[in-house]
């Protein structure tokens, strides 16, 4: 992150912070240099994080006329052979940050059945993470998924102890649905019909299907109560 430094600073962090990666991972370049944290519109303050703000982003000018230069330094020099984004910040600039050039290799982006960026946000911006994949692939950038299980709120239990009105505890509560589905999951894997059933093509079929068989109203049901719009 190169939120807090100063923007002449910020060449020499980054080649500091990569030479350092270097020398750990006893290596003389990198695939994919990241640059972590958000990409904010200059002069943004609208933040639900007002205190970290000035610590975790970077003004979209500062990345465009410092960051990727530095980049494009490293990737000539051949320390680098590419960069990324974690683009986790508003919609306007995680977007401008995939559709403009230089564009970057990939992006980290929020990837849960939730679409749920947790504690992460930083804007009361309903998250789209389908759209930033959608044009991030439209545009040949590739797709890092992160927090596949919702910092824990899609696993059976969250693995430390968070507050009750924490983003995660919210996020585990409104995924009750896809732990009964889990549960019918690993039920059906001992019944006879489970190789089929456990098929995606199969399940898309009885959804689709107005054939009144066993499976197909079965699938309709359990997978309703994850998605409404599954019927």
């Amino acid at each position: 992150m190169v939120g807090a430094i100063p923007r002449e600073q910020i060449e020499a962090r980054l080649r500091d912070s990569l030479t350092a990666s270097l020398a750990r991972l006893a290596r003389d370049y990198v695939d994919v240099y990241i640059l972590h944290g958000y990409i904010i519109p200059d002069g943004w303050q609208a933040t639900t994080r007002p205190r970290a703000l000035p610590h975790i982003a970077v003004e979209y000018s500062t990345y465009r006329d410092i960051v990727i230069p530095v980049f494009e330094s490293l990737m000539a020099s051949g320390k680098i052979s590419a960069f990324g984004i974690t683009a986790a910040s508003t919609q306007v600039t995680n977007l401008a940050a995939v559709e403009n050039s230089p564009a970057p290799a990939l992006v980290q982006r929020i990837a849960n059945v939730l679409d749920s960026l947790g504690n992460m946000a930083i804007t009361e911006e309903t998250a789209k993470s389908r759209e930033v994949i959608q044009v991030s692939k439209a545009q040949g950038v590739g797709v890092m998924g992160i927090r596949a299980v919702a910092a824990g709120a899609l696993a059976t239990a969250i693995d430390r102890v968070v507050k009750s009105d924490s983003a995660e505890a919210k996020d585990f509560a409104r995924a009750e649905q896809f732990r009964h589905l889990a549960v019918w999951i690993r039920r059906l894997r001992n019944s006879p019909t489970a190789t089929r059933c456990l098929c995606r093509e199969w399940i898309q079929w009885c959804l689709a299907s107005k054939t009144d068989t066993n499976c197909s109203r079965v699938c309709r049901q359990k997978l309703s109560l994850v998605s409404p719009t599954m019927k």
